[in-house]
């Protein structure tokens, strides 16, 4: 998409020329709008709208800065929603957005709905949106799918300094503006439209008939049946975990739930490159130009500055994953501990555990949550093993609680433990099982296994 002058957008339409808008909604994302807005104009939106939900960043400071340079960006204030504690948020205001668009944006004929880590792609970036589109045989609607890239090497990475990830079955679609009246739902990735009108034209990347994989999930996430072969075509490409901090500050900026967790719980695991990715077709001519031309923009519009803050409020959420409180910590260990295996920060995270303080019952639902986790998620049992070990050990009430009990209860809770410990760490087990032993020496279950468990460790 660089001009002849190396490194600079196209030349910009005017506004209200072009056809095709992108919009998304942007909550403390402040960081990483400069790159976003940069990266659509790039390649040849004429509309680029941007959504404000909730931010305390300086979203509006920065958006505000860019407006004056750039015309063909548009931004809404989307709190007024919210406030309406309506439960479809996202769907909500992604319509309103699209009306919003065809009411005052007459030229826009086609919309294309994304998230501010979701990057609209064709191969080598050598061909415009509007280039792009022409292409396809008419349609209604035009699902792309998800190129999901694997984890960042560095935080505050430019887009598209790291090449690798894996094709998805999910992705984000295109709508033409004319079928607005026909869509019964605005669901996240692709319109519902409504089942009594006459069909109409959904299509995938490559120009075949849109089709949904069968089962109920993929249909509620509206995957694709198959995944484009090979890479080269049009992707979203998914910066979802981006840097090891950035990824720990995007999983403590979820929605707050009932129980005021804050914790985004949909996001996968962090992950970096695994030998199965796959790698974008952009080459090192194209990728040089382009991080060019974001350098430009940026400093066109003096920016630096705004980022820069932007970045220490994101390295700052970052560190709220080691002062999350300690109900939150333990409710969520498994779920957190899953998410976090992979990272470097994964040793301070289990000791930040000691924290914890629980009752015997909390302790066998934390067992259980992580050996839930290891057996259905693929949990690294070391990681499970030492956040058990950090729980018991640190937990020095534990072993005492059991002998200031009734013996028949202090029999079975230290029982329960062992039986629960024995898949992560067979030397607490048989700790336990033998406390049990103490207040049961008769218990046939509990001799069977502790001799077991000493016949184990004795190899």
């Amino acid at each position: 998409m660089a001009s002849e002058q190396e490194g600079q957008l196209m030349p910009q339409p005017e506004k209200n020329a072009g056809q095709v808008a992108v919009l998304a909604i942007a909550k403390n994302e402040a960081a990483y709008l400069a790159e976003w807005v940069h990266h659509h104009l790039y390649m040849g939106f004429a509309l680029v709208m941007v959504g404000v939900n909730r931010s305390s960043d300086n979203s509006w400071a920065l958006l505000n800065q860019l407006k004056q340079s750039h015309p063909q960006l548009d931004v809404l204030d989307l709190d007024w929603i919210w406030r309406g504690t309506l439960r479809s948020f996202q769907k909500v205001a992604y319509s309103f957005m699209a009306e919003e668009i065809a009411q005052r944006h007459s030229n826009i004929k086609t919309l294309l709905p994304l998230d501010i880590d979701e990057f609209f792609y064709t191969s080598n970036l050598s061909c415009s949106v509007e280039d792009y589109l022409s292409q396809q045989p008419e349609f209604d609607a035009l699902t792309l799918n998800w190129f999901n890239q694997a984890g960042d090497a560095s935080a505050f990475s430019r887009p598209f300094d790291n090449l690798y990830g894996t094709p998805n079955s999910m992705g984000k679609s295109f709508l033409k503006v004319a079928a607005l009246p026909d869509v019964e739902l605005f669901t996240v990735h692709c319109p519902s439209f409504r089942a009594s009108l006459s069909p109409k034209r959904h299509l995938q990347a490559d120009g075949a008939t849109y089709v949904c994989a069968g089962d109920e999930t993929a249909i509620r996430r509206q995957q694709t049946k198959t995944i484009p072969e090979p890479i080269a075509g049009a992707w979203i490409v998914h910066r979802k975990l981006r840097s090891e901090l950035e990824y720990r500050a995007i999983i403590t900026q979820g929605s707050s739930n009932s129980s005021g967790d804050m914790l985004k719980l949909a996001r996968k695991p962090f992950t970096r490159q695994l030998k199965t990715d796959q790698a974008l077709d952009l080459d090192e001519d194209a990728r040089t130009s382009y991080h060019l031309s974001l350098s430009e923009f940026i400093d066109k519009a003096s920016l630096a500055e705004l980022i820069a803050n932007a970045q220490q409020g994101v390295a700052h959420r970052a560190e709220l994953v080691k002062t999350l409180p300690v109900e939150v910590i333990f409710k969520h260990l498994g779920w957190l501990i899953d998410r976090l295996q992979y990272t470097e920060s994964i040793d301070l995270f289990l000791a930040d555990v000691s924290r914890l303080t629980v009752e015997y019952g909390q302790l066998l639902s934390l067992i259980e949550q992580l050996t839930t986790k290891a057996a259905e998620h693929a949990l690294k049992i070391d990681v499970a093993q030492r956040a058990i070990q950090v729980a018991v050990e640190t937990n020095n009430a534990t072993e005492q609680s059991f002998l200031a009990q009734d013996t028949g209860q202090a029999a079975d809770g230290a029982r329960g433990l062992a039986l629960a410990l024995e898949s992560i760490d067979l030397k607490l087990a048989c700790r336990f099982m033998q406390i049990a032993q103490t207040h049961r020496p008769n218990g046939k279950l509990i001799n069977s296994k502790l001799k077991a468990y000493q016949k184990q460790l004795a190899r």
